[in-house]
């Protein structure tokens, strides 16, 4: 749970007086002639998926959205954006306000909004507080440098840290007073049966519906996709799976032959083959639904059953269907770096050796959302980490692929504080002993030579489990040698990817020099993926995912040749094992407690 980082604002005295005296509170903006133009009224007939203009509209992320009698019921917990479009001029308004309460109040400090491509933190926008009554939030349009002329949407994102809970009651260009649908409640004062709800809340009784799923027993060969997850092509959910096999299943099976797959990649067309994936039937039955497990070959009903059983969600399993019907129950190698791509790789390695720490199954309950395009409602947690620098202040981040020297030589560092004191920087756990990870794999360590004086530092891992996890927004740390390079010379593999090898996320990385003397520097990387659909970011059971950082062959710090001999060589990677640590991401919390905690805010592109 994210806990409310932001304390009450003084000043909030509203009482218990809900709606009546919101027209002595509208006077934020300045006096506006024409009729305020809605944007949202929140009507349960049309929303979500159209606003009071009659253009799209969407909310999603919340731990709870629900349409009241009040208006829109937003429960968050550091994720969840409201989209509106407008689509029109709006100059004969000075102001967009909101009619809205908060359970706590002050919750105008977890909210970010965006009108017309402008946005910023509401409380930095406006003195308008949000309080437990219904008060009116106005937003100077001309200050936050709005261009009124062409606003084609508003969105509220709460993807700021915070947890709490709002009711929206209108959205709206002009004085919203007295606007809305439905009959008001007061929210001012908690009930006493339960002092944590308000009153409305109490009243509707309503709960958030499960996932509508057959019972794991009764899943079979014959199990349809529209059986298994009937959102399989729900695009108000964000689910694509006609489309995720449509766009990268082969069109034909072809024979593989008998070849040893840890050492030779097949094709997907010889996995196809292989694994008797009937590709007609797929191609026919895919958009409807129809298509059976069965129809998918003689890997898909195992994983599924497999991952349904653990509690892996449904419609988790379902999108990544195209690619565990493809999968091999053996490790397949991966491409960046490896056979007829490197000159040559060091004989010594670290590893590959499992997590000290012996983690249990991770199971990863929340999974994100896919998308097809690149409108940000959609996309929104898909992409959070690659596109939360857009939603945080501009001064907390950096994009240098060269470091400046405050970081790369820093005397003081929460890294090198973390390396040198063996401990987690966010549960201050013992992780002195080795290599450390909250899901379970294996890592090994190694060096790869590439021409033009070029070394790549290797961390390879495999999913030792019999579930896959995602491991976009994974963060990884260790000691390794000394770069002082370019930071974008990086990548991540994974070989179910279609395509292996081939386009990589961008990432948020820091180096700070360990040990001159030495020519070792601490590392610190968060994968954050952008664009490609989660069947490309996942760590299939038995298989292999991969970062990869490139340095010079011949020491940036002046020490002319490094790690010449055997020795030196094998110390080294023995060091990048020992100091090596993973922590893939849990309930979409994009490992933000880490990334404050290492200071692991400069991103670099792919």
């Amino acid at each position: 749970m994210v806990h409310r980082r932001h304390v009450l604002k003084s000043g909030i005295a509203l009482g218990a007086s809900g709606l009546a005296g919101v027209a002595a509170l509208a006077g934020s903006g300045s006096a506006q002639s024409a009729e305020p133009l809605i944007v949202n009224d929140f009507d349960a007939a049309r929303f979500p998926g159209e606003n009071a203009l009659g253009e799209r509209a969407t909310v999603y992320g919340f731990e709870e959205s629900e349409v009241t009698a009040a208006g829109l019921r937003l429960a968050y917990d550091d994720r969840g954006f409201l989209a509106s479009r407008v689509s029109r001029d709006v100059s004969d308004y000075d102001t967009l306000q909101l009619l809205v309460s908060g359970r706590s109040g002050g919750e105008e400090s977890d909210v970010q909004i965006e009108i017309g491509g402008v946005e910023g933190l509401l409380a930095d926008l406006t003195d308008d507080e949000i309080g437990r009554s219904y008060s009116v939030v106005s937003i100077d349009l001309a200050s936050m440098g709005v261009d009124r002329s062409s606003v084609d949407d508003v969105r509220l994102n709460f993807w700021q840290g915070g947890s709490g809970t709002v009711e929206i009651r209108t959205i709206g260009f002009g004085d919203v007073t007295g606007t809305g649908t439905g009959t008001t409640p007061t929210p001012g004062t908690p009930t006493p049966s339960d002092p944590e709800k308000w009153p409305w809340e109490v009243e509707a009784g309503i709960e958030k519906e499960p996932e509508e799923t057959i019972p794991v027993e009764e899943v079979t060969a014959d199990t349809t996709l529209s059986e298994l997850c009937p959102t399989f092509d729900d695009r108000s959910v964000h689910m694509y799976v006609p489309r995720a096999w449509t766009d990268f299943a082969p069109g034909s099976a072809t024979d593989p032959g008998d070849v040893d797959i840890t050492e030779t990649p097949l094709s997907d067309a010889e996995k196809a083959g292989l694994y008797e994936v009937d590709l007609d039937a797929v191609q026919s039955g895919i958009r409807t639904g129809e298509v059976t497990l069965g129809e998918m070959g003689t890997q898909a009903l195992d994983h599924v059953t497999t991952y349904l059983e653990a509690g892996l969600p449904y419609h988790a399993t379902a999108k990544l269907l195209p690619r565990i019907a493809l999968l091999p129950d053996e490790p397949e190698p991966l491409s960046i770096h490896e056979a007829g791509n490197r000159e040559e790789a060091w004989d010594e390695t670290a590893g590959p050796q499992a997590a000290t720490n012996d983690p249990d199954r991770l199971v990863q309950r929340e999974w994100p959302t896919d998308a097809v395009t690149y409108q940000p409602d959609e996309k929104y947690e898909r992409d959070r980490a690659h596109d939360q620098i857009k939603h945080e202040a501009d001064d907390l981040w950096t994009e240098k692929s060269f470091l400046d020297d405050d970081v790369l030589r820093a005397d003081e560092h929460p890294l090198l504080e973390t390396i040198e004191s063996g401990e987690h920087p966010v549960t201050g756990e013992d992780i002195s002993g080795g290599f450390t990870s909250n899901a379970p794999m294996e890592a090994q360590a190694r060096v790869h030579e590439v021409s033009g004086g070029q070394w790549y530092q290797i961390l390879q891992f495999r999913n030792t489990s019999e579930i896959p996890y995602y491991v976009d927004a994974a963060v990884a740390w260790w000691v390794g040698p000394s770069g002082l390079a370019d930071l974008r010379n990086g990548h991540y593999d994974n070989a179910q990817r279609p395509g292996p090898g081939l386009g990589h996320p961008q990432r948020d990385i820091i180096e700070v020099v360990y040990d001159e003397e030495r020519s070792l520097s601490a590392y610190a990387v968060r994968l954050c993926m952008h664009d490609e659909p989660y069947h490309m970011r996942t760590a299939f059971p038995n298989q292999y995912w991969s970062i990869e950082q490139g340095v010079p062959a011949e020491d940036p710090l002046g020490g002319g040749e490094r790690f010449a001999s055997s020795q030196e060589r094998q110390a080294l990677v023995d060091l990048m094992w020992e100091t090596l640590h993973v922590a893939v991401e849990t309930n979409l919390d994009r490992n933000r407690d880490l990334v404050d905690a290492l200071e692991l805010r400069n991103r670099v592109t792919n």
